[in-house]
């Protein structure tokens, strides 16, 4: 007698914004940002009102030096909930909730910073400015230490997001 068997598979999904937040904290917690800032910021991109967060190193003389951020585009996000509002949480090359790029982008500013000796500081472009001001965050950027060198990458698997690397010649 034969008798059928039957196989499950359970794959793991959750939210495209729940996937967007975890880019933010894993790159936040490369530079050692703390926990009330990364949850302000994680609010933020909650409510749709982050563009962009970026993290810098400065040199001795208070210069920026190296700099990474990542980047949402909104309106693209809106169009991909639309044909996928789930993605996988076993993705190629992504360590739990990390995506490769963040991490790759992550650890290199990490390194250079740590060679440095810099504390790293961070930046938020918000939708719009009295949001950021309401929540505290004030203040200018650095000059930069020269001339900048600039890569930019869409991440593969969360199309709406890029992170990008910015240095001073000799920094990167």
């Amino acid at each position: 007698m034969i008798y059928p068997t039957n196989t499950y598979t359970k794959t793991y999904t959750y939210s495209r914004v729940e996937a967007i937040q975890d880019q933010f904290d894993h790159f936040l917690r490369f530079g050692g940002i703390d926990e009330d800032t990364i949850r302000t910021i994680r609010e933020g991109v909650t409510e749709q009102k982050v563009r962009s967060v970026g993290l810098y190193a400065l040199n001795f003389l208070g210069l920026r030096v190296l700099e990474i951020s990542l980047t949402i585009d909104w309106s693209s996000h809106g169009r991909l909930v639309l044909a996928q509002p789930h993605i996988s949480r076993e993705l190629s090359g992504w360590e739990g909730t990390l995506s490769p790029e963040v991490k790759v982008a992550g650890r290199r500013f990490h390194e250079v910073a740590s060679s440095l000796g810099a504390r790293p500081q961070c930046w938020v472009a918000w939708v719009r400015e009295e949001y950021g001001v309401a929540k505290g965050f004030t203040g200018e950027v650095p000059a930069w230490a020269g001339q900048v060198e600039e890569r930019g990458d869409l991440l593969l698997d969360l199309a709406e997001m890029s992170v990008h690397i910015r240095s001073a010649p000799g920094h990167a």
